[in-house]
């Protein structure tokens, strides 16, 4: 039985034409900045846990697409960081880094992160991975555009598409990686951000992988949804005032929206930041959100 189909009727979808300056940040998780470990409370005093078999795999991928020129870069810097590179079909695929510490710590986080509109999986990755405060957590970022279609919304897999994906996503890492007492988080940017809606909706009724859902930049506008297993879904938001999607509206009013959906359906929003100054991508332009983000995921 499905239930209410809600529709926001404000403008198009905007592309996630952003993260340039990425290219020229240098950024990564190192045992001086932290990589081995974020806080002395995230450790245990024993039962370490022998992380190799995971890290093995992760040194194992291969065949994975090789990303546009203008991120082969970015990703070659992944990948020396620890990552593996998995293939989900020709032109699909996903990211995957466990700390090298990881069989130490106590209170584990997993983080999965899914890009905007025509942006690549390594982008929104190194978002994560250029915070050394994330370094103690596992991240997984999935490349969800295929950049080969020309019609953007088919070039983009549907909530019910990534949700298969992140089923096979999971199962693949629990099988090599331990994820006991592990808490998932979901972050979405722009198009990701959105997304939480279906996914989130998917997940409650599914899985119920995920502690929480981070919605980054972005709202559904001229998009319907049949929700119905909301109830209980928590959700951390962030917008800008600054973001400005036309004439006067900028993005909070249209998260506003978001929110009001998110409650309708019993939802539990945790916080939602409005920032009035930062801009598109809470991680480009507000260090005050990534602060008080670092301290809700850790309240779990």
């Amino acid at each position: 039985m499905y239930g209410r189909i809600v529709k926001f009727g404000i403008r198009a979808s905007l592309l996630g034409v952003l993260l340039v300056v990425l290219l020229v940040v240098p950024m990564g998780c190192t045992e001086e900045d932290g990589g081995e470990t974020k806080s002395d409370e995230n450790v245990q005093s024993g039962d370490e846990q022998d992380i190799s078999q995971c890290l093995d795999w992760l040194q194992s991928a291969q065949d994975a697409p090789e990303p546009p020129e203008f991120f082969a870069d970015m990703r070659d810097n992944i990948v020396e960081q620890g990552a593996g590179v998995f293939p989900l079909g020709e032109n699909l695929y996903y990211i995957v880094r466990f700390p090298e510490n990881w069989g130490k710590q106590e209170n584990r986080r997993l983080i999965f992160t899914l890009h905007g509109s025509g942006m690549h999986a390594e982008q929104v990755f190194s978002l994560w991975l250029g915070d050394t405060g994330w370094c103690s957590y596992a991240l997984v970022a999935l490349q969800y555009y295929d950049p080969s279609i020309a019609d953007e919304e088919e070039a983009h897999c549907n909530a019910t598409e990534i949700y298969a994906y992140m089923q096979t996503i999971f199962g693949e890492i629990e099988k090599h990686c331990p994820t006991d007492d592990t808490l998932y988080f979901f972050h979405g940017l722009s198009r990701g951000s959105w997304l939480t809606l279906p996914l989130a909706d998917l997940d409650m009724a599914g899985h119920q992988y995920f502690s929480s859902f981070i919605a980054d930049s972005g709202a559904p506008i001229d998009r319907e949804f049949a929700l119905t297993s909301l109830a209980e879904a928590h959700y951390w938001l962030y917008c800008s005032e600054q973001d400005m999607v036309s004439g006067d509206k900028n993005k909070c009013d249209e998260m506003e929206n978001m929110v009001a959906m998110i409650e309708d359906y019993q939802g539990v929003v945790d916080k939602f930041y409005q920032d009035p100054l930062g801009g598109h991508g809470m991680f480009q332009n507000s260090v005050t959100a990534v602060e008080k983000l670092i301290h809700y995921i850790e309240t779990f």
